[in-house]
């Protein structure tokens, strides 16, 4: 299945719209004991293309779909959450932008939840970068 026109494999993985959803299932994968938890911000997808109207969303995704179809931890979790279309996205109210842990300035984002493990738009087309987010 797509997540952000992403496939991922390996990692369990979940795909939410929006802060609350976000936070909501950050916590309940925490309370479930993840030992990890992965998230990747993008933006929404066209329901007629089925791409993203974030061309660096587009651009990143054979390099995260090729590194996260490598992991192999079961204790993780990728999300995939989605900050909304174009105009809401360069809205800089937007709340993923306002978060004061998230404070989202570009997507894709990549990062890896309570760590300083983070990946901007331009480092999520880079496999070595992707890759190094991943390890322990």
């Amino acid at each position: 299945t797509p997540f952000c026109g992403f496939y991922m494999m390996g990692l369990k993985r979940k795909q939410v719209d929006g802060l609350t959803d976000f936070l909501s299932l950050v916590d309940i994968l925490k309370q479930g004991g993840a030992s990890r938890v992965f998230v990747l911000f993008c933006g929404s997808r066209d329901e007629e293309t089925g791409e993203s109207w974030c061309s660096d969303c587009v651009k990143a995704d054979p390099v995260i779909n090729k590194v996260v179809s490598e992991q192999t931890d079961d204790n993780a979790t990728l999300i995939a959450c989605t900050v909304g279309d174009k105009p809401s996205w360069k809205d800089p109210n937007n709340p993923f932008r306002t978060h004061k842990t998230l404070k989202l300035t570009g997507v894709p984002t990549l990062m890896e939840w309570d760590t300083p493990k983070r990946l901007g738009p331009e480092e999520c087309a880079k496999t070595d970068l992707v890759r190094l987010l991943f390890e322990d």
